[in-house]
């Protein structure tokens, strides 16, 4: 460690030497580190960081306070630190919520829980307050702070291994939030017990009730499980003697068309030669040639088909789908005669003159209870269907005529009110014109046509209603309307001229703005760059010099180091300006040496007396850190 102490201060002297620009900010830092404040010290800090504290909010508790805080109470918190269980484990970062017991006997237990309150640690010790300190025997000592801004928050902070449970040097290892009293807690304790077996008792009470509650609910329910099953087998089986029964001859073509596909897929479930035999056989019966030899011959070969148990299986699932095709299309047509009776009920509750609809309610029970056939469900179905469609037909088209109508008289109604109130208006403006006699006229036959929606035929309302706001708007257009809509066209021309008026004129403003806007920015450009750096050459000339220039002319300088050796600069990139005003340009950037080595380059130009001088070096401060950087690799 010596050594690598001698290195760095080496380093810094040699790197000193070379340059006066190494920031001293950074090289204190550095020596701070070195030669600073102790490792408790510094881990102290990064502890109270941690928890969010500053040293000045803490204030540490006095042997008496400590053995009344902790004495025969339970502290609860949160335990955030590096542990070990012996001086010769390595630390493990232990973090969770803390309870930990001081009994008034000198017991100690302390737990450390994670999620779901799994136990990540456990402690116990014989504890004591001894020089304000708090102690487990064994486990060494640690002290107890307040904080000042809120007194109910305690802090343990550790001062190593022998004397700290085990938490490194400076260690603020637990946060206390939470102080109950442990006669409190058994006496809760005591309360929760008897409290449970109150519940215990009740609960036990209330699940018998509900045994038996349930046990006469399972009985009705199976009792009505049992009786809906009964009805649906019931159902079903009347179902199925609605599905056609294939004859005998229909049932040796199924087998012989099963079989023949069957074959397709499984070629070598049977032997060929006797397969083949017994399809020639039967081949009369696809002809429909269904006589004494082909019954015999038939069941000879159903006799050897069953004894593959493949063929067997899949005979089966053959005929069950079929079976279950024709079920669930039965099931079908009767979901639809009851949907369609209930369709068919909801119209008639309705409209009661349905007569026709109610014929069919009855017919679709008495079908559904006793059907004879399969064709008579279909027929039935289809012709319910059409019927149902033609009165939906016939009430969508009523609705649209009904909201056709109404919507016309509602505009008839509103223009009616509003003609009302436009002449009521012209009547306030001269109660005693030679006009107002037509005015109170037209508003008395307008508010008489009103009275009638609700006594008249919808149509012959709607007729006199139209003609007096007809009649309504002639007078009223007469009379003014046709006036007002003349001055409304003038004032529009004249509204229309004048907005072409400002519209030349705003473009005028708009573009004697732009043309005094560029002038200005032109002016503001000319200021910058009377304000920038301008190059001074010996004979007195002035140009505009820029980080671009600076470089360039980098380029062509040679630099040197403290043992008289020189290189140039190969390349330069990532320029970038850090000074620019009259007296100064300062640039800096990446530079490539011709001596192998890579490192920022400072690059400055500023006045003497007539001239400009330019200044090249490299940046100290990152050569340091470059070899900071190798040193430690």
């Amino acid at each position: 460690m010596k050594k690598l102490l001698g290195i760095m201060v080496v380093a810094l002297i040699f790197f000193g030497v070379q340059s006066s620009k190494v920031v001293k900010a950074d090289t204190a830092d550095v020596i701070g580190t070195l030669f600073g404040e102790s490792k408790e010290q510094s881990y102290f800090k990064s502890e109270l960081r941690k928890w969010g504290l500053e040293k000045k909010d803490l204030v540490a508790l006095k042997s008496k306070e400590i053995q009344s805080l902790f004495n025969g109470n339970i502290l609860i918190g949160d335990y955030h630190s590096f542990y070990a269980q012996t001086k010769y484990e390595g630390y493990t970062l232990l973090q969770g919520g803390a309870v930990e017991t001081y009994y008034k006997d000198g017991k100690f237990k302390g737990v450390v829980l994670g999620q779901k309150q799994k136990v990540l640690m456990t402690e116990r010790a014989i504890w004591s307050v001894k020089q304000n300190k708090l102690c487990y025997k064994g486990r060494g000592c640690v002290k107890v702070y307040k904080h000042k801004g809120n007194p109910n928050v305690y802090f343990l902070k550790s001062h190593g291994f022998s004397d700290g449970r085990g938490t490194p040097l400076g260690s603020i290892l637990v946060k206390f939030f939470k102080i109950t009293s442990i006669a409190e807690v058994e006496k809760q304790k005591r309360e929760q017990i008897e409290k449970a077996e109150k519940e215990r008792i009740a609960k036990e009470k209330k699940v018998e009730e509900e045994r038996r509650r349930k046990a006469e609910e399972e009985r009705i329910a199976k009792e009505k499980k049992a009786e809906e099953e009964r009805i649906a087998y019931k159902k079903k089986q009347k179902k199925l003697k609605l599905i056609p029964q294939k004859s005998e001859l229909e049932s040796a073509q199924h087998f012989l068309n099963k079989l023949e596909l069957f074959l397709t897929y499984h070629p070598d479930e049977f032997d060929v030669i006797k397969i083949s035999e017994f399809l020639i056989l039967t081949k009369p019966i696809s002809e429909n040639i269904f006589e004494e030899k082909q019954k015999n011959d038939l069941a000879l070969f159903k006799d050897y088909t069953s004894t593959s148990s493949k063929f067997n299986e899949y005979f089966d699932t053959i005929n069950q789908k079929e079976l279950d095709m024709q079920y669930n299309e039965i099931e079908n047509i009767y979901d639809e005669l009851e949907s369609s009776k209930s369709n068919l009920e909801r119209k008639l509750a309705s409209n009661a003159k349905l007569a026709i609809a109610a014929n069919h309610i009855k017919d679709i029970e008495i079908l559904l209870e006793n059907p004879e056939s399969l064709n008579q469900l279909k027929e039935y179905n289809e012709s319910v269907k059409t019927y149902i469609a033609s009165l939906d037909k016939a009430e969508e088209e009523r609705i649209a005529k009904e909201k056709q109508e109404q919507s016309i008289r509602d505009a008839e109604v509103a223009e009616a009110y509003d003609n009302i109130l436009e002449l009521k208006e012209k009547l306030k403006e001269d109660l005693t014109s030679d006009l107002a006699p037509s005015i109170i006229q037209q508003v008395k036959l307008l508010e008489k046509a009103l009275e009638k929606e609700n006594s008249m035929e919808p149509s012959l309302f709607l007729k006199d209603l139209d003609s007096a706001n007809k009649k309504a708007y002639q007078f009223i257009y007469k009379n003014w309307l046709e006036a007002e809509i003349k001055k409304e066209e003038e004032e529009r021309i004249a509204k229309e001229k004048k907005a072409e008026e400002e519209r030349i004129a705003k473009e005028k403003k708009a573009e004697e703005e732009r043309i005094a806007k560029e002038k200005e920015e032109e002016e503001e450009r000319r200021r910058e760059a009377d304000n920038k750096f301008h190059y001074k050459s010996a004979w007195g000339s002035e140009k505009l010099y820029d980080c671009k220039s600076l470089a360039k002319e980098a380029k062509k300088v040679k630099l040197s180091n403290m043992l008289g050796g020189q290189f140039t600069v190969i390349t330069l990139t990532n320029v970038t300006e850090t000074i620019n005003n009259r007296s100064e340009l300062s640039c800096v950037g990446d530079a490539r040496l011709s001596n192998g080595s890579e490192s920022k380059l400072i690059m400055r130009a500023f006045h003497v007396d007539e001239g400009t001088l330019i200044e090249v070096r490299q940046d100290q401060q990152d050569m340091l850190n470059k070899f900071l950087k190798n040193l430690g690799q």
